[in-house]
């Protein structure tokens, strides 16, 4: 009795122990189940933990490794970057070249480095520093220029003076200052300057020719041989002539370009100079 009572104990024992067991190892594959990625990740930072204990000489070279590798590329792209600049031109000498290397490597910038929208003390004193110095260049390209229109202009290369009167004809040849004062300062020896005819000889920088005639003074363009050059009356109307050609003659106050005409053959030349 006692041998059966026993073993009833113990396979009722037994029957409980497999039911605990049963129960946390189905709890257990419920739990990995339901939360496997975090039990993962559970495993490999244990596994990570257990790595480091045994072994932090190798992880600090590790470290110090990729802490190499992370600064080699850094300095690699800033490289990259300081070779990779743009040239921003200024719009005010764009019209106008300017050919100063300082001011192309002033106007450099950074364009990896710099946002577009902020920019340094040292960069807009640099820009207009450079605005400045096209501004003056501009401004000394318009004056050079304008001095150049001087120089192009109408140029006096010879004053003559010719009596009215062809009985005291006496043609008067001397240097331009000299013979104004004596014809307008009313010398004693010199008739009034109306009595005179002063031509003056110009030359004109688009090569024109013609002549502007008021009051008793003849302004002739385009006539640069003086020696081929005289005046004529028919008793009507003034010609000049030049080597073989004849131009009339008439009062104006604007220029007006030379019209060939022949004095009247059949009327007597009343005046001629020389």
């Amino acid at each position: 009795m006692a041998k059966r009572r026993n073993r009833q104990e113990f396979g009722f024992i037994s029957v409980f122990l497999g039911l605990v067991l049963g129960f946390f190892i189905g709890s257990a594959i419920v739990f990995w189940y339901t939360s496997r990625d975090e039990g993962a990740n559970l495993f490999s930072n244990a596994w990570d933990y257990i790595g480091n204990l045994f072994e932090p000489e190798t992880q600090a070279e590790q470290v110090a490794a990729t802490e190499n590798e992370a600064s080699a590329a850094t300095n690699g792209l800033e490289r990259q970057r300081n070779n990779r600049r743009i040239a921003i031109p200024d719009p005010l000498t764009q019209g106008n070249v300017v050919d100063d290397s300082i001011l192309v490597v002033n106007n450099e910038i950074d364009a990896d480095t710099i946002p577009a929208n902020q920019h340094t003390t040292q960069d807009l004193h640099q820009g207009t520093l450079a605005t400045t110095v096209g501004q003056n260049e501009a401004s000394a390209t318009v004056t050079r220029n304008r001095d150049q229109m001087r120089i192009a202009q109408e140029r006096l290369i010879h004053i003559r003076a010719y009596n009215k009167d062809p009985e005291s004809y006496s043609p008067r040849q001397s240097d331009a200052i000299r013979q104004l004062d004596s014809l307008l300062g009313g010398s004693n020896q010199l008739q009034q300057p109306g009595n005179f005819i002063i031509v003056e000889f110009w030359v004109s920088p688009i090569n024109a020719r013609g002549y502007i005639f008021a009051q008793n003074k003849l302004q002739l363009f385009g006539l640069q041989e003086i020696n081929a050059f005289g005046l004529e009356t028919d008793g009507t109307r003034l010609f000049v002539r030049y080597a073989d050609n004849f131009y009339v003659i008439g009062l104006n106050n604007d220029f007006t370009p030379f019209a060939p005409a022949f004095p009247d053959e059949t009327v007597a030349l009343q005046q001629r100079w020389p």
